[in-house]
C-alpha cells in the first residue's frame, strides 16, 4: 500500500454525512461521484477505518447501488477477506489468551475483539492489526516466555510496553490489505511499580470482568474502565501525527448506545478523577465524533468534560481538529499546537517539542528478516527501507516549516480569544 494517502474533501464529506443523512440525500451525493473518484478515495478509505463501516452502512439504508458495482463488489470482497482473516486471528487470540490463563498471569485484554459489540456491531467490521494486553508486571517475563515459545520475537521494549513480532513482515499491497497475513504482532502495556500510572493500572486489573469467545472466558475492563482507554487513546492519537475516523465513530457508537445509563456515566467519572487528562480526551473526543456523526452525549457526562474543555483545546478542535483527522497520511505536526495548550506550565514542553520536530536518528524497521533469505529478497528489503526514510524525512522537513508558518496564526487566534473572554458579556 502506498505511504502518502490523501482524498477528494468532497468524497470524503459525502462517506460521513451517509452516517446522519436520510437514505435521499446520502443516494443523491454518493451517487454524484465516478468510479475513478472511488479508486482514488479506496487508500483513505483503508487508512481511515471507514471502508467496512461504509459499505455496512450502504447496505444498512440499501442504498449501495449508489457507487459503481465494481467498487461495491471490491468492497464486499474485502468484508469476505476480513472475516477470514478475523477467523485466523481470533484462532492465535484464544491460543495466547489460554496459555497466560494457565500460567496464572494478572492480565485483561484491551481493544481489538473486546470492542464488539458495544464500540461496533460486528469485530469484522474492523481493521485489527494486532493484539494489546495490559499485564501486571512482575508477569512480564512469563509473558515473554509464552509468547516466545509461540514464535514471536521482541521488537521493542519501552518504559510502558514490549511489542512483539512473528511470522514474515512483508510490504502490504493494496489489494491485500484485508486478507489473513502471516505477520502477527503482540503488544504488552504495563506500568511501573512506583510510577503515578501503576496503581491505576493496579486498580484496572481489580476490576476485570470476564467475557466468552467460542465458549472460553477470558479477561477485559469493566466497562467505564475501558470507555476511559478508548478516549484516552483517541487523545493519545490526536497528540500525534494521524488519527483514524473509524475510532470517533466507534466512539460514539458507545456514547449514544448507553446515553440513558446514568449508573455507567456516573462510574466513569469516578474512575476519570484518578487519570489524569481523563476528563479533557472524553470532552475532546465527544466533541469532534459529534461533530462527524452526529449523535448524543448525555449532559451527566457532557458537564464535567465537554463543558470544561479549557478554552485552547477547544479552539483547537474549532480550527484544526477536521483537518487533523482527514490529513492525508502521514498526518500533520499541527498537533504540536494542542500538546502546546496540553503541556501549560510544563517546563520540559519546548524540549519535547524540539524533539518532535527535528528527525529522529534511527527510523522505524518496516520490514523482518526472514530466515535464509536470499541476497536479493535482502535488497529488495534494503531498497524498500532506504525509500521509506526518505519518505520520512520529506515528512519532517515539510511539516516542521508548515507548523512554524502556523504557530504565528495560532498565537494569533489565542491572543484574540483571550481579549474576547475579558470583554464584558454584553460587548460580546
Amino acid at each position: 500500500m502506498g505511504w502518502s494517502i490523501s482524498v477528494d474533501e468532497r468524497i470524503a464529506d459525502a462517506v460521513i454525512a451517509s452516517f446522519t443523512d436520510s437514505v435521499e440525500r446520502s443516494r443523491a451525493r454518493l451517487s454524484a461521484f465516478s468510479r475513478k473518484d472511488w479508486e482514488r478515495a479506496y487508500l483513505w478509505l483503508i487508512a481511515s477505518g471507514m471502508t467496512l463501516y461504509f459499505l455496512d452502512r450502504l447496505q444498512t439504508l440499501g442504498i449501495e447501488d449508489s457507487l459503481p458495482p465494481i467498487t461495491i463488489a471490491k468492497f464486499q470482497q474485502n468484508l469476505a477477506d476480513n472475516r477470514r482473516r478475523n477467523s485466523a486471528l481470533m484462532e492465535e487470540f484464544i491460543a495466547i489468551n489460554c496459555a497466560f490463563v494457565q500460567a496464572g498471569i494478572r492480565y485483561a485484554n484491551a481493544k481489538g475483539f473486546t470492542l464488539a459489540p458495544d464500540y461496533c456491531p460486528d469485530s469484522a467490521l474492523r481493521n485489527q492489526l494486532d493484539f494489546d494486553f495490559l499485564v501486571d508486571e512482575k508477569y512480564l517475563g512469563c509473558c515473554r516466555s509464552i509468547l516466545t515459545a509461540a514464535g514471536y520475537v521482541q521488537s521493542v521494549e519501552s518504559a510502558s510496553a514490549w511489542e512483539f513480532k512473528a511470522g514474515a513482515s512483508k510490504p502490504a499491497r493494496t489489494e491485500d490489505h484485508y486478507k489473513p497475513r502471516p505477520e502477527r504482532r503482540v503488544e504488552l502495556h504495563f506500568a511501573r511499580v512506583g510510577s503515578p500510572r501503576w496503581l491505576l493500572c493496579d486498580a484496572q486489573l481489580a476490576r476485570i470482568v470476564q467475557r466468552t469467545w467460542h465458549g472460553r472466558s477470558f479477561p477485559v475492563f469493566a466497562p467505564e474502565d475501558q470507555f476511559i482507554i478508548q478516549a484516552l487513546h483517541i487523545l493519545s492519537h490526536l497528540r500525534s501525527p494521524c488519527t483514524r475516523l473509524s475510532w470517533l465513530l466507534e466512539y460514539m457508537r458507545f456514547v449514544s448506545t448507553h446515553e440513558h445509563n446514568s449508573t455507567l456515566w456516573e462510574s466513569v467519572r469516578e474512575r476519570s478523577q484518578a487519570t489524569r487528562d481523563a476528563a479533557i480526551a472524553i470532552g475532546l473526543a465527544t466533541l469532534l465524533s459529534r461533530r462527524f456523526f452526529g449523535g448524543r452525549a448525555p449532559d451527566q457526562l457532557n458537564k464535567w468534560t465537554l463543558d470544561c474543555l479549557p478554552a485552547g483545546v477547544k479552539l483547537w478542535a474549532d480550527c484544526y481538529g477536521h483537518g487533523a483527522c482527514l490529513s492525508k497520511f502521514p498526518g500533520t505536526k499541527l498537533y504540536l499546537l494542542l500538546e502546546g495548550e496540553l503541556g501549560r506550565g510544563d517546563i520540559q514542553w519546548l524540549v519535547k517539542r524540539r524533539h518532535r520536530l527535528i528527525p529522529p536518528r534511527k527510523v522505524p524497521q518496516i520490514t523482518l528478516a526472514e530466515q535464509n533469505e536470499s541476497l536479493w529478497k535482502r535488497m529488495r528489503r534494503a531498497l524498500y527501507q532506504a525509500r521509506f526514510t526518505l519518505f520520512r524525512l520529506r515528512f519532517h522537513l515539510v511539516e516542521d516549516l508548515r507548523y512554524m508558518i502556523e504557530l504565528s496564526r495560532w498565537k494569533r487566534l489565542l491572543a484574540a480569544q483571550s481579549i474576547h473572554n475579558l470583554l464584558p458579556s454584553a460587548e460580546k
